[in-house]
């Protein structure tokens, strides 16, 4: 059972057959969190696209707020913990690590 859990919401699923809709920027994170998980072995993770998991973003009710009053600007949305830690843009190595270790030292998230 993974120790940390970090729920990402995305604007929308990359597919191999459509290379122009790849995001760059998501490309980077995804390889950030398998570089993390290989370090972190009780950390895992899952990814919810709008344009595959619909239901998800209708049944969090965090994230339906953030999409009803700010729209599909906000996303990426990325929990850890079920706490909303990031909203608008991938964070970088520093700024996720930063919150794990919070998360790892206290056993629990800041504000």
């Amino acid at each position: 059972m993974p120790n940390v859990i970090i729920d990402l919401y995305i604007p929308h699923a990359s597919c191999p057959c459509s290379p122009a809709r790849n995001d760059p920027k998501a490309d980077r994170f995804n390889t950030l969190l398998l570089d993390l998980k290989e370090q972190r072995p009780g950390l895992a993770y899952r990814v919810f696209a709008l344009n595959t998991h619909f239901a998800m973003f209708k049944t969090n009710l965090q994230v339906a707020a953030v999409l009803r009053d700010e729209g599909h600007d906000a996303l990426p949305l990325i929990f850890v913990e079920g706490e909303l830690r990031f909203k608008g843009s991938y964070p970088v190595r520093e700024e996720l690590e930063a919150v794990l270790n919070e998360r790892e030292n206290t056993g629990r998230l800041g504000a």
